[in-house]
């Protein structure tokens, strides 16, 4: 454990370093730190995943130490609920775009898929807010060109309903329904709703319309990140045969977290035994542990090239 003391005194400001290294390598069988590094970090965060096993896995790690859970991206499948796929690839790129805090898991095997246009899924969004002018048939027409079914009773995704002054809808970005009620060309409430029972739940100020159904699909993954990211991957060389021009410089930009086992020259290795090793340290030093973890990884995303490889 002497290696991961040093690290976290290191992150402490503990210990002197001159200069600073940006590259560190996590060497043995760090396991769940990865999950407790991205759940620390605040921003946008890309974890790529091979399978469902894993994807599960990461989300109920990420979950339990951030408090939320990470946003799914299903792998490419003919299943039967290709619908319910359809909302899920939505609600991940939706959220990408609009999301200050945002971890997503994205599978290798779409790496290669052509996605919905960014500027179509942009374009596409129309933000609604309480006491606002806005015509109902202005929010109809937005539904119906961005994909959504119109039924009786809403109660999935995609699906939007008129009774009068009020327009139930259910964004795949969000948890639950939303109920539009307007006073004459004005919005007179924004409520949360319960799919269930069809009671209203909560009052908000705002709210954000997003397509349900893709588009044009002409777009990549990397068209949707802007600014800098934190990338977690196991595989480089698989991420790097689909870099165009804007995921090169998406790549420059971005704090990456490598599981692949492969070092590079100038990073600073600390060695993890198991993560019984990790529980016992953390557990006895938990309090400034966390707090001043937190506080460096936060300083750290100002780092344009701060790269952090970790692999079991």
């Amino acid at each position: 454990m002497d290696g991961l003391e040093r690290l976290l005194s290191r992150i402490a400001g503990k210990e002197a370093v001159a200069p600073p290294s940006r590259l560190l390598t996590l060497k043995g069988q760090a396991g769940s730190l990865v999950s407790l590094l991205v759940s620390l970090l605040r921003g946008k965060t890309v974890i790529f995943y091979e399978d469902e096993d894993e994807a599960m896995l990461l989300k109920e790690e990420i979950e339990f130490l951030k408090g939320e859970a990470p946003v799914i991206f299903p792998p490419k499948s003919q299943r039967l609920f290709q619908r319910d796929d359809q909302s899920k690839r939505m609600a991940f790129l939706t959220r990408l775009l609009l999301g200050h805090d945002f971890v997503g898991l994205f599978p290798y095997s779409a790496l290669g898929l052509s996605l919905p246009r960014r500027e179509y899924v942009l374009g596409s969004m129309m933000e609604i807010r309480f006491a606002e002018r806005l015509l109902r048939e202005e929010l109809i027409k937005c539904l119906e060109e961005g994909g959504y079914e119109l039924v009786s009773i809403v109660r999935e995704k995609g699906q939007y309903a008129k009774r009068g002054a009020i327009v139930d809808l259910f964004p795949p970005s969000e948890e639950r329904p939303i109920r539009i009620e307007f006073l004459g060309d004005e919005i007179l409430s924004i409520r949360s709703f319960d799919v269930r029972s069809q009671r209203s739940l909560k009052e908000h100020e705002r709210a954000i319309v997003t397509p349900f159904k893709e588009g044009s699909l002409e777009g990549s993954l990397f068209d949707y990140m802007e600014g800098e990211m934190v990338l977690v991957f196991s595989s480089k060389e698989t991420i790097w045969e689909h870099l165009g021009r804007k995921g090169r410089d998406v790549w420059e930009k971005s704090l990456k977290i490598d599981m692949s086992g492969i070092s590079e020259e100038g990073s600073c290795e600390v060695k993890v035994s198991s993560n019984e090793d990790l529980r016992h340290f953390f557990s006895s030093n938990r309090s400034e542990t966390f707090i001043k973890l937190g506080e460096k990884l936060r300083e750290w995303r100002d780092m344009p090239y701060l790269y952090l490889f970790v692999y079991t």
